[in-house]
């Protein structure tokens, strides 16, 4: 924080005299500060920076307003008496007014009185005392010694002086130097990265990873066509929130860009996987997956993994999400034939009939996660009570959506 005098920045002040009617806190008189900042900086020779300029309007502004409550009272801030008539401090102005009608009239008291003591008045009567002070001078025993290192008070006190402000100017030159080096050595750190990474073609960060295409097309090809009945599942995975740096390439990952204009980075948080499972049986592999500094989920996305899943060859019949409303909004549109699923339904829905239970087929999750699930899921028997419910008139909400099951099964 740099101390900044009342009389130099009364004096700049008046070249922004639109500062102190401005609203705090706004574009404008955030410009103005700065502006106010740069000027001062030339006027002291020091660095002034923006908060300096407005802790010191802060506190003119409160003294002028303390001066405005409590009349009478005496003040040293004689320097704003012209701020006063701007912003409506009349009892401020009136008290600054009398301050320095005072401050001059004892200013020529005290030149009336070192007049009277400068000039030798003849009509009176001579003071003893006092001519024996102005005429008499001791001589200067050591005035033709050359040699001597005798020495006034006043002269040694002038030297102590002059050797403190000499000390307090060489610190502040070597704190300055000090700056200098730092500065110049970091210039010098940057022009080393520079010229190590010429000539390096800087590849574009891969946000988000697709498998090889042709490598998972061979591998899908070589499944029967049950395995291929799949569902899209897409649903985020939680990071350890840390930042990996490779000294060898001088780069960091586990990181992005958190704009669309590149400015600024954060660390990746959580990664959308987007697997396929088959219905049938317990195949299931990965098709891509998206690391992301904040959760979100856009249409786009959805809509590409389920081209990327038929390019390979696989029959889509349902996308499964949790009830997450961020992915309920990207889920709008689904093409012709394509269900959507909430995934952990059994939670929400608690059922209320022991038909699927008394059977052996009761339905613990819409979407099966291991062996014993799937198993529990599709067994040898499951067609046969699914015949039977639709038989029975059971799924009274969407029958066709079970004798679509049904056929499939």
């Amino acid at each position: 924080m740099v101390k900044i005098s009342d009389r130099v920045f009364s004096q700049v002040c008046k070249e922004y005299s639109t500062l102190w009617t401005n609203n705090r806190g706004s574009t404008s008189c955030t410009v103005l500060c700065k502006k106010l900042a740069d000027r001062l900086t030339e006027e002291i020779r020091d660095l002034v920076t923006t908060q300096d300029v407005v802790r010191k309007v802060y506190a003119v502004r409160y003294n002028l307003r303390r001066l405005h409550r409590k009349r009478g009272v005496k003040t040293r801030i004689t320097d704003y008496k012209w701020l006063t008539p701007g912003v409506g401090l009349a009892w401020a102005l009136k008290t600054l007014t009398r301050t320095i009608r005072d401050r001059e009239q004892r200013e020529e008291v005290v030149e009336q009185v070192q007049a009277v003591q400068m000039t030798d008045d003849e009509s009176r009567a001579p003071c003893a005392s006092r001519l024996a002070n102005k005429y008499l001078v001791s001589p200067d025993l050591f005035a033709g010694d050359k040699d001597s290192s005798y020495q006034s008070t006043s002269a040694y006190a002038s030297l102590r002086n002059q050797l403190k402000r000499v000390e307090a100017e060489n610190d502040e030159l070597k704190r300055r130097l000090a700056t200098f080096e730092r500065v110049q050595a970091e210039i010098e750190d940057l022009k080393r990265r520079l010229a190590r990474s010429e000539g390096r073609e800087v590849q574009p960060e891969a946000n988000n990873v697709v498998l090889d295409v042709q490598t998972l097309r061979d591998a899908v090809n070589k499944l029967s066509p049950l395995q291929k009945i799949v569902q899209l599942h897409f649903n985020e995975a939680f990071t350890n929130g840390k930042v990996v740096y490779s000294r060898a390439d001088d780069s960091l990952s586990c990181c992005g860009y958190a704009d669309e204009q590149k400015k600024y980075t954060a660390v990746y948080n959580t990664v959308m996987v987007f697997p396929v499972r088959s219905l049938p049986t317990s195949f299931n592999i990965v098709l891509s997956y998206h690391p992301q500094t904040k959760s979100n989920v856009t249409s786009k996305d959805v809509m590409d993994n389920l081209k990327l899943a038929k390019e390979l060859g696989f029959n889509v019949l349902a996308v499964v999400r949790d009830r997450n409303l961020l992915y309920k909004k990207a889920l709008k549109e689904l093409p012709a034939g394509v269900l959507l699923i909430h995934d952990n339904l059994y939670k929400s829905v608690e059922s209320t009939t022991k038909f699927w239970a008394e059977r052996g087929a009761d339905l613990t999750v819409s979407s099966p996660r291991n062996n014993n699930e799937t198993i529990q899921f599709f067994n040898e028997a499951m067609p046969i009570v699914l015949r039977a419910a639709i038989n029975e008139n059971l799924f009274l909400q969407d029958p066709e959506m079970a004798k679509r099951i049904f056929r499939h099964i």
